[in-house]
């Protein structure tokens, strides 16, 4: 065989894998990812051992690491209070939790990864990463609620939930998180004054009930 016959029947081979991966796909029905605190806790510990922030991540591929960045940074993008999910190292966070968790969880989220550069292909002929932000918000808009999805994008919206909930997890117990938080942690305070009257109110609660209980301790 020539060497220009050996290069089409590799391109060949290539498109026929491609389109069997797509089939699969296109059949095989996305699902939320599951987690505990537990894992939770365990990934938050791994990232902050983790000096170098440039490691190879141990489960997603290169494709799926563009991917995911450009996710988590349009759930949670910088503003003027604190960096953005990616700077959270929160993609760092999901490659701990997944890398150690179900095959299940694993499954789900590269499945969904793959449809959400699939689907950009095929609005915007990109792939997910290289979209617009405006154009990928148009994808995310689609997909934010499952109760406000369409019935053949409710399980995307699920999926995606999901996603945006861990990325918040993982943000939240970051460093940047707990900054944005206004969390000063290990702070002593001399004296505990409770709830500002005018927080409770907007809660829509009241120390009378525990002052009549147990008496006004503070």
């Amino acid at each position: 065989m020539r060497k220009h016959e050996t290069g089409r029947e590799c391109t060949r081979e290539h498109e026929m894998d491609r389109r069997d991966a797509l089939k699969v796909l296109a059949v095989a029905p996305l699902a939320a990812l599951t987690w505990t605190r537990v894992d939770e806790d365990m990934a938050s510990r791994k990232v902050e051992a983790t000096v170098d922030a440039q490691q190879a991540p141990a489960f997603f591929n290169a494709q799926e690491w563009r991917t995911i960045r450009v996710l988590v940074d349009d759930i949670i993008p910088r503003d003027e209070r604190s960096g953005s999910a990616a700077e959270a190292r929160v993609p760092e966070f999901m490659d701990f939790i997944l890398n150690d968790g179900s095959q299940g969880n694993r499954t789900n989220m590269r499945n969904g990864l793959t449809w959400l550069d699939q689907e950009s292909r095929r609005r915007f002929s990109k792939a997910y990463a290289d979209a617009a932000p405006a154009e990928r918000i148009r994808i995310l808009d689609d997909i934010a609620f499952p109760a406000r999805a369409t019935d053949t994008l409710r399980a995307n919206a699920s999926w995606f939930n999901s996603v945006r909930n861990l990325t918040a997890a993982g943000f939240f117990s970051s460093r940047v998180g707990y900054r944005d938080l206004g969390y000063t942690g290990g702070v002593a305070v001399p004296r505990w004054t409770g709830a500002t009257p005018a927080m409770m109110q907007k809660l829509g609660l009241s120390y009378a009930e525990w002052d009549r209980k147990y008496g006004r301790g503070y």
